[in-house]
């Protein structure tokens, strides 16, 4: 199965170029995707699954047609984090798949803004907890614009691993990030100008195979203190999800 979209010159998977005047859901294939807001709703967040028209200060097409999201620290948290997140969350009939397969998630981006200190979570391989931590990957553009891949080791959450994919990332430069995960082995690529960086590792607790995972991607910061105006603001011009 393939699932999908991309927007960028020209546009591709089907759509026409994208159009700045148009909502993110109708210049991206999202509908495989729930939005995650920094909104409270009852003792969770706000969570939109119908993206087709959907707009808001936290989710919406720039002047580039590029999809953005705004997250301000200031925000509402799910209730398992400290942190808050504007975020899109592959459903369960896109996501829920097992560490096995082959699964691929490749983006582009631009770093708008970002948190003054720690930084802001772009990509994520995420889990069900059944029987597990939950945890694949987290992609962090860190607050000194390095960016970094943080894993699990053994599906254990005292022993991540954080590994440094590069140094001098810039802000409102075009940046890509590859997940590959393929019979439980993750590649994580990220490029830009100066070229590609690659990580690669195996998930090989028993564990790993009990729980069932999606893509995430968004802005999703790690910081809690600051004003409203704080926070981490990211463009992507295109997204494509792989499943077979």
């Amino acid at each position: 199965m393939a699932a999908g979209g991309s927007a960028g010159a020209g546009g591709s998977g089907g759509h026409a170029a994208p159009d700045p005047a148009l909502p993110p859901g109708q210049n991206f294939d999202l509908s495989h995707f729930a939005l995650q807001l920094p909104i409270a709703n009852g003792d969770s967040v706000l969570q939109i699954k119908d993206l087709a028209s959907y707009t808001s200060d936290y989710f919406f097409t720039g002047k580039d047609a590029a999809m953005v999201f705004w997250c301000p620290v200031t925000g509402a948290t799910t209730p398992n984090t400290h942190y808050p997140r504007s975020e899109l969350r592959e459903l369960p009939e896109g996501g829920d798949w097992a560490i096995t397969g082959h699964h691929r998630l490749t983006v582009s981006l631009k770093m708008l803004q970002n948190t003054p200190s720690k930084g802001t979570v772009i990509g994520q391989i995420h889990g069900n907890a059944t029987g597990g931590t939950s945890e694949v990957l987290k992609l962090e553009w860190m607050s000194n614009d390095d960016i970094v891949a943080s894993v699990e080791k053994d599906d254990n959450p005292s022993q991540q691993l954080d590994h440094k994919m590069g140094s001098g990332y810039k802000l409102n430069e075009l940046v890509s990030y590859d997940f590959e995960l393929k019979d439980a082995s993750l590649t994580v690529q990220v490029t830009d100008t100066r070229g590609t960086a690659t990580f690669t590792t195996p998930y090989t607790a028993a564990s790993w195979t009990r729980d069932k995972y999606y893509f995430k991607l968004g802005a999703y910061v790690q910081l809690d203190t600051g004003g409203s105006t704080v926070g981490g603001k990211v463009a992507f011009y295109s997204l494509a999800v792989e499943h077979d």
